[in-house]
């Protein structure tokens, strides 16, 4: 059972999952301080007390009342930040709102977006349909959206494009603009070089460039029928990105729960073993199908292992998620019924897709523990009957 511990504990402390406080419900509101990362799934989540590691959410409407000390990833309909977060922020929402400073940077898909006046943030990445920037930026912006408003300061540089954008703040370094209709306001400053498209090519800059040049630049010039992809188009996708994943997770613990409960036993009392299972199966499936490929014989089964293989790989992501909520629920004796087993498995699913951003450390931790869910599944698979429940007891007592 040691080895067990240990792959596990060196599997999810980099990234603080393990010994963490999950809560999932219709409605939740934090109002005792937590000293460890916080992970939440509710209709209506508040936090309103200080949060002393990562927090990571997942409902309709999320207001964040108190301060984070760590990171904080979201997903909801809308987001309210009025507290200050001393990390970075993640976010997709319908609604998004920044009151408050943030230290680290902010990369945010929405709607609507509003960075209100006493809002000050590193560096900022912005994707959704109406963006409203009224706070400092200390770092570079980079937005791109159907509607932009940019009302405060850049310390670094700026990219700003949009279908319809205007400009009354101070940027001080250079500034790529490319825009269908821009409208440069009276407090408007720019304190280097200005690179733009709009067509026509002709823009009013007034009194906006100090000591800079405008510099009108074809290349910069996007396809009139790309111009959607800036506006809700984008937003549209990720909310159906997002459904998705929730519907094809519902569906895996309706179809094949008994299995997943199997698969989270035999990934916590045969864990390397279940590795071992897991990386034979994405490594040596591939070169069995092309081996059966090579020779006419082998056509017709090469291709039954290629399909399941590419199966396997496009489910891979969904069955670890259930897998390691089957894990907990079993682990920490929650007794969760379908739905709360389903948002436990979707939270787990959304933090795994947003660690994967992370280079080489990210694909590092999602090739370990996909690896070991599916090893666990393949080795769950009831090839001659064997009765799970004396293993259900063995792994909850010890």
């Amino acid at each position: 059972m040691k080895k067990i511990y240990f792959f596990l504990v060196c599997a999810f402390s980099t990234f603080s999952l393990f010994g963490s406080q999950i809560e999932a419900g219709d409605s939740k509101t934090i109002t005792e301080p937590v000293f460890e990362n916080l992970y939440v799934a509710a209709g209506s989540i508040v936090i309103a007390a200080p949060i002393h590691g990562d927090l990571v959410l997942a409902g309709g409407k999320v207001v964040i009342q108190d301060s984070v000390v760590g990171d904080v990833l979201v997903i909801g309909g809308d987001l309210n930040l009025q507290g200050t977060v001393e990390g970075d922020v993640r976010c997709v929402g319908g609604n998004i709102t920044f009151n408050k400073s943030i230290t680290g940077d902010a990369l945010v898909t929405g709607g609507r977006i509003w960075v209100g006046p006493d809002a000050t943030i590193t560096n900022v990445i912005v994707l959704g349909g109406e963006l409203h920037l009224n706070g400092n930026i200390n770092g570079f912006l980079k937005c791109f959206g159907g509607s932009l408003e940019i009302n405060g300061s850049v310390l670094q540089h700026a990219d700003i494009r949009g279908n319809s954008i205007t400009l009354n703040g101070t940027i001080y370094q250079r500034t790529t603009l490319t825009g269908q209709q821009v409208t440069i306001g009276e407090r408007a400053a720019f304190y280097q070089d200005v690179r733009y498209w709009i067509p026509g090519g002709q823009l009013n800059f007034k009194q906006s460039l100090k000591n800079s040049r405008a510099i009108f630049d074809e290349s910069l010039r996007m396809p009139s029928a790309n111009w959607y992809l800036l506006g809700a188009a984008s937003v549209l996708f990720l909310i159906w990105f997002v459904i998705m994943a929730l519907l094809m997770i519902w569906l895996i613990q309706q179809l094949f729960g008994r299995a997943m409960h199997h698969a989270a036993i035999t990934s916590a009392q045969q864990t390397l073993k279940s590795f071992g299972y897991g990386a034979l199966f994405f490594i040596g499936m591939p070169l069995a199908a092309v081996l059966a490929l090579v020779t006419v014989i082998g056509v017709p089964l090469g291709v039954v292992i290629l399909f399941i293989f590419t199966t396997g790989a496009m489910l891979a992501t969904y069955l670890t998620a259930v897998v390691i909520a089957n894990w907990w629920n079993i682990r920490r004796q929650k007794g969760w019924n379908t739905i709360r087993l389903v948002l436990a498995a979707w939270v787990v699913y959304l933090i795994m897709k947003l660690i994967g951003v992370l280079p080489i450390l990210g694909w590092l931790f999602q090739a370990i523990v996909v690896a070991t869910a599916m090893g666990a599944l393949l080795l769950s698979i009831p090839w001659k009957w064997k009765d799970h429940s004396a293993e259900s007891d063995e792994f909850v007592n010890g």
